[in-house]
């Protein structure tokens, strides 16, 4: 009987970017096509249901015109640490013939914010395993991760570029600006920095503490919370980032309002990727330490064919 290690080959690496990102790296089709096959081959297809006993199918493409079909199912899914999936089964757990591996990955933080990942394919027998070595696993499997890698790298500056959209703002520098409308337009920034940093104080620090919150989710109305806030922050696996198109302001004396439509992204604690536009108004109020938010009404249209289902697939 072989020793179970003996049937094991396995990478560990350093990943440079937090555990969300690479995860993300793992779980999206399109980011998964990016680095998973070394190149010259690619990644040609992915049919993933990310959950146990959900799908895990890919297409690799030489370049030669080789293809080789790959099926195969999740077993295990921990968001964010952990996914063992294998083409010993397919979807559904329906078993399959002549298994060549399970594999299996664990990420865990390092001191430092960055990500250890071991990546490991364990085999039925030492034959696989042999055909595993002569097939190029260190080799190949070591150039996936190098374009890992690469890929977090670009991930990263993207989430950087857009958190740089928003100016870092202390609850003084609202009175700095010479311009009520730069004033509101940099609260507005600040609210944006702080769902991004998911800092919900500063969030709470955008509004006034009599403010009227209509919010997309029940009940009908609310006010701000710190605790709520800090609850819905702690749904979210990573930054939330927030865009906004179509910015109208005017601005009175002591009050003013905006119309805009907004998009939220991001990826929930439970692996849900969300990406919705919405509508938003706001009312703000001047007082003696500048512009605040004294009304947030947050909506979505629904379809007028008898469903009233919510129509969170329009984009602007």
């Amino acid at each position: 009987m072989n020793d179970t290690n003996d049937l094991i080959l396995s990478v560990t690496r350093i990943i440079n970017a937090p555990r969300d990102v690479v995860w993300r790296c793992w779980t999206e089709p399109e980011l998964l096509k990016q680095w998973h096959v070394p190149k010259p081959w690619r990644l040609d297809g992915v049919d993933m249901d990310v959950r146990p006993g959900g799908r895990f199918n890919t297409v690799f493409a030489g370049p030669d015109g080789e293809r080789m079909e790959n099926i195969g199912c999740f077993i295990d899914v921990v968001p964010g640490q952990c996914l063992v999936f294998t083409d010993g089964y397919a979807e559904g757990y329906m078993p399959r013939p002549d298994s060549f591996m399970t594999g299996v990955v664990e990420l865990s933080d390092t001191d430092d914010g960055h990500t250890l990942m071991i990546w490991s394919a364990r085999h039925p027998t030492q034959e696989t395993k042999e055909q595993h070595l002569e097939m190029g696993f260190e080799a190949g499997w070591n150039a996936a991760v190098d374009q890992l890698d690469e890929l977090v790298a670009m991930l990263l500056k993207k989430i950087r570029n857009a958190a740089s959209m928003y100016r870092p703002l202390n609850h003084d520098s609202f009175s700095d600006t010479t311009d009520d409308h730069d004033r509101i337009h940099a609260l507005c920034e600040r609210l944006g920095q702080a769902h991004f940093s998911k800092d919900a104080e500063s969030i709470v620090g955008c509004y006034t503490a009599d403010a009227v919150i209509y919010s997309l989710a029940p009940p009908l109305k609310e006010t701000i919370d710190r605790a709520g806030t800090k609850a819905w922050l702690e749904t979210w696996n990573g930054p939330i980032l927030m865009d906004m198109e179509d910015f109208n302001l005017v601005v009175g004396d002591s009050l003013a309002w905006s119309t805009a439509l907004h998009r939220i992204r991001g990826e929930k604690i439970d692996g849900t990727k969300e990406d919705l536009w919405f509508r938003t108004t706001m009312c703000f109020r001047k007082a003696g330490d500048g512009w605040r938010i004294v009304h947030d009404h947050s909506s979505v249209p629904f379809y007028m064919d008898g469903s009233l289902k919510a129509a969170v697939d329009l984009q602007p």
